[in-house]
């Protein structure tokens, strides 16, 4: 079987949440930056925008939008990946064309072009040594990120990053089974039995991680949580919860592309 050391790299990925108060150099940083921007993108069209924080008021800022996370202050850099048509209607109109990009479509290769913009900043990170972590919370505080990072309206933030020298080690999460997620040439439903199959390692595992945090063992013990499906739905991912982040997300889309979504 062949391998290489980037693939190494890859399969060892693990979120960093502590870091060093070191800093990053700038050359440094501009030749990650520079990797991630050699991703491939829709039309090479570049429907994106990556906003690097290291200002110490602006983090200041980020960390309480961002739900309080230490690593945000930790970090010596913060970026923010944004889905961006604004760069483009703006030269559509100097090159005196039809102005377009200003639709859904465009919207979601902007989405498309972030995810692969931030993967490669990851990969260039890790293999000098650095560590990363995504966050989850850019989606659930779009609106206050879109103000505090001066976003101009066809521009929404989709993903964020931190990125510095780890404080110690960090356990690698593992991932279900190749089996469970790669089909051979056509799409092949899971039945009940093979769910079982694939979640019962990620279940045991997953649950012990949960219970090992004071906080979640409490919530475990007063909900009568038995599995880590139940947990997922009681905390980070209760319909109440999701339905209310749904919406708040959908607002600041219909504030930033009145044109594509719609105002209420």
């Amino acid at each position: 079987m062949k391998t290489s050391n980037t693939i190494k790299q890859i399969i060892e990925h693990r979120s960093i949440r502590s870091f060093l108060p070191k800093d990053i150099d700038a050359q440094t940083l501009d030749n990650i930056l520079f990797a991630g921007i050699r991703a491939a993108s829709s039309g090479n069209m570049q429907f994106y925008s990556v906003i690097r924080s290291t200002d110490p008021e602006l983090k200041e800022k980020l960390y309480q939008a961002h739900g309080r996370q230490n690593m945000i202050l930790e970090a010596p850099v913060v970026l923010t990946f944004c889905s961006d048509l604004n760069r483009l209607k703006k030269w559509m109109i100097q090159g005196k064309a039809h102005t377009t990009f200003n639709d859904f479509m465009s919207f979601l290769r902007g989405v498309v072009d972030v995810c692969l913009v931030a993967q490669n900043v990851a990969v260039a990170a890790e293999s000098l040594g650095l560590g990363t972590c995504y966050m989850g919370s850019t989606l659930t505080n779009a609106a206050k990120l879109t103000e505090i990072l001066s976003l101009p309206k066809q521009v929404m933030p989709i993903t964020s990053m931190v990125l510095g020298h780890p404080r110690g080690e960090s356990n690698r999460v593992e991932r279900l089974d190749p089996k469970a997620v790669i089909h051979d040439q056509v799409y092949c439903d899971h039945s009940e039995s093979h769910i079982h199959s694939i979640f019962e390692k990620k279940n045991q595992e997953a649950l012990a991680r949960f219970a090992a945090d004071p906080k979640n063992a409490s919530l475990i013990q007063e909900h009568g949580i038995e599995t880590a499906a139940q947990f997922y739905a009681t905390k980070k991912y209760g319909q109440d919860v999701l339905d209310h982040c749904s919406e708040d997300f959908l607002e600041c889309l219909r504030t930033q592309f009145d044109r594509v979504f719609g105002q209420k």
